[in-house]
């Protein structure tokens, strides 16, 4: 009964170290080796620009301004950029999703 236990626990332990797709939250399009599903590269003159620089960016697509502290959903969308705005309202980070 314990060595069916052990082997079980084993199991799952290694199921839980497995590679997995991971979580799109901290993809940042483009940077890091991780694929630019959105097009990131052609908008990084925007980071430490006013937020309402993306609107006059004129960017065709799915666009989230989102403000520090902002709440957003938690779906992931790959074509959609995110812009993240700091304390001052500038473009501070920018991914994909």
């Amino acid at each position: 009964m314990i060595r069916h236990a052990f082997a079980t626990l084993a199991l799952l332990g290694a199921t839980a170290c497995g590679s997995g797709s991971g979580s799109p939250s901290g993809m940042s399009g483009g940077a890091g080796g991780e694929p630019d599903s959105c097009g990131v590269v052609r908008y990084m003159h925007l980071q430490g620009q006013p937020g309402d620089a993306v609107q006059r960016a004129g960017i065709s697509g799915p666009v989230r301004v989102i403000p520090l502290g902002g709440m957003v959903t938690r779906d992931y969308t790959p074509e959609r950029i995110n812009f993240y705005l700091d304390a001052n309202g500038l473009v501070g980070r920018i991914s994909c999703g």
